[in-house]
């Protein structure tokens, strides 16, 4: 507290008053953010949001599946084993595509994902 003499008599003032009225000024946006506009956000159903058809890479070799779904907007591609007791090899490229998910013209956002599902260039997809 300051205590201070004005026309004779003793005044108390708190030092915090200034930092309090000032505080009261910067934040008189009731909680909210400098800015007066909504987040934004999207959704899958949203028009706005730019889709795209996957691509059908069945039958085509792990290496060129790869580049076809890069072209469309795919980003990420993994690779698992079309056959669950096939080991997938280090390199993969000349697998070839016996499955596909997302599946071939399903709708897609930038950013999605692919999982691609390999056999051996000999082996059957069956």
């Amino acid at each position: 507290m300051l205590s201070f003499v004005i026309g004779g008599r003793v005044r108390t003032a708190l030092l915090c008053l200034p930092v309090a009225l000032v505080l009261a000024a910067c934040g008189s946006g009731g909680g909210k953010s400098a800015s007066s506009s909504p987040p934004a956000t999207t959704s899958a159903d949203d028009p706005a949001v730019a889709r795209s058809a996957v691509p059908e890479v069945k039958g085509k070799t792990f290496k060129d599946a790869i580049a076809v779904l890069n072209e469309a907007g795919i980003a990420s591609v993994r690779a698992a084993s079309f056959d669950k007791k096939a080991k997938l090899p280090t390199d993969p490229d000349g697998w070839k595509v016996c499955g596909q998910d997302p599946a071939a013209g399903s709708q897609i956002t930038a950013g999605t994902a692919a999982e691609l599902l390999l056999a051996a260039p000999s082996a059957a997809c069956a």
